[in-house]
């Protein structure tokens, strides 16, 4: 069959099929990009974003630790309303943040909803926290 054919409409079937083959290869190689892209999106939004709310949660309880260092060494009425504040402040952020980091996919899929072992009787007072 290719014997017969002039070496002209050989080489252009040659070049025929492999320009088809690279495209075909060009195309799977676009799609392939285009779902680690996917991947990639993914890992950002269910894992570095959560290690920023991790971060920020560490970040407020260190702050919670040192405001009632500061409270304990300056015991006045005002440092001490001033630490119930701050303190009390960043306890509902912290729990906002847990429950941003628990809505993510990941965590719904590995980690039940923790109940707190310490909650607030009343709200708002620092002064008001037992054992559940």
């Amino acid at each position: 069959m290719f014997k017969n054919l002039p070496i002209k409409t050989r080489v252009i079937l040659i070049i025929g099929v492999l320009s088809s083959l690279l495209l075909a290869i060009g195309f799977v190689g676009l799609f392939g990009l285009a779902k680690t892209e996917a991947g990639m999106k993914t890992v950002y939004k269910e894992h570095t974003l959560t290690l920023a709310q991790v971060n920020e949660i560490r970040d407020l309880i260190l702050s919670n630790r040192l405001v009632i260092y500061e409270a304990i060494i300056i015991p006045m009425p005002e440092n001490l309303a001033d630490a119930v504040t701050k303190v009390e402040a960043n306890i509902t952020r912290i729990g906002k943040l847990v429950e941003g980091f628990m809505t993510t996919s990941r965590c719904r899929k590995t980690l039940p909803m923790p109940s707190p072992r310490w909650r607030p009787t009343s709200r708002g007072s620092a002064n008001s926290w037992k054992a559940s």
